[in-house]
């Protein structure tokens, strides 16, 4: 599924390219996850992702952010933003942007606010776990470099993440 963020009409000299993103896609773009796909039947429905660009239009030289955001249902939590997971515990999120039409990184992942820190029954040897609930942004900001042509443009990322409840988590999984 190719999600359009806009359409912008280039008048006078602008020059514009605008963005397509895509998230949990089955679109084969010739550039793959570091990891394989975790199958599709494992993904958890206590979440829905989306996923967006701001600003939708931009030329070389500016910076976009590319943001996926995840509603989860009452009750469930989403583990913290990290680069490396631990030996022990729930596994945490982490994003994977392999498709990114040339639009160069500029930074980290960040979320879009504080993790919660709490003891969690379905992790009694931990002290304590990290998570966010109810909506959480994870954002990354993008160059478009000079020499970039102008047209549309994908954007491709894999989610690696588990949610839990009080009683219960599912599976983790990748999922692009």
């Amino acid at each position: 599924m190719i999600l359009q963020t806009g359409r912008s009409l280039a008048k006078g000299s602008g020059f514009y390219l605008t963005l397509a993103i895509l998230l949990f896609s089955a679109v084969a773009t010739g550039q793959e996850p570091k990891k394989k796909n975790s199958s599709p039947r494992l993904q958890p429905k206590t979440a829905v992702w989306s996923t967006k660009v701001e600003p939708a239009s931009a030329k070389p030289g500016d910076t976009v952010t590319f943001t996926a955001t995840a509603k989860l249902s009452p009750g469930y939590h989403l583990y913290k933003l990290t680069k490396t997971q631990p030996e022990s515990g729930p596994r945490q999120t982490e994003f994977d942007l392999f498709q990114t039409s040339g639009l160069a990184v500029k930074g980290d992942w960040k979320a879009s606010k504080e993790v919660t820190k709490k003891k969690e029954a379905v992790f009694p040897e931990l002290e304590f776990v990290e998570f966010y609930d109810g909506e959480v942004s994870f954002s990354i900001t993008l160059e478009v470099p000079a020499n970039t042509a102008p047209g549309d443009k994908s954007i491709q990322v894999q989610a690696y993440y588990q949610l839990c409840d009080d009683k219960n988590c599912s599976i983790p999984g990748r999922w692009a």
